[in-house]
């Protein structure tokens, strides 16, 4: 059985460059991805807070650049970027990653990455 694809992405990648003393966020776009989103709560000092949970599987057998940090838009994104909360205002629903997991393994037709985050 073929994996769910059920969404257009972009993967925003983050690496620092040494030689400007900043990071640089790369783009890849993904036009057959699978996400997942639940909504959730987590408790606090103050109460509850919202604490919605993503999973977003690429599927590809090929090697990924992601991390933790990384943002994912839910969407076909161009937008030449600078920091993750320049592209919290341009892409609502965006997510943070805050796990990478390399699930190419098993048949051709489920390879993929998984990348949750929030």
């Amino acid at each position: 059985m073929d994996g769910i694809r059920n969404a257009q992405i972009t993967l925003y990648h983050r690496e620092y460059d040494e030689a400007t003393r900043r990071d640089v966020w790369t783009r890849r776009q993904f036009a057959a991805a699978s996400w997942y989103m639940q909504a959730g709560a987590e408790a606090g000092t103050g109460g509850e807070t919202a604490a919605d949970h993503a999973v977003v599987r690429i599927y590809t057998d090929v090697p990924l650049a992601a991390a933790p940090g990384d943002m994912i838009v839910p969407c076909l994104a161009d937008a030449e970027v600078s920091g993750s909360v320049q592209i919290k205002q341009l892409y609502p629903g965006s997510i943070k990653v805050l796990r990478v997991r390399d699930n190419r393994r098993g048949s051709l037709a489920l390879r993929h990455w998984r990348l949750e985050g929030e």
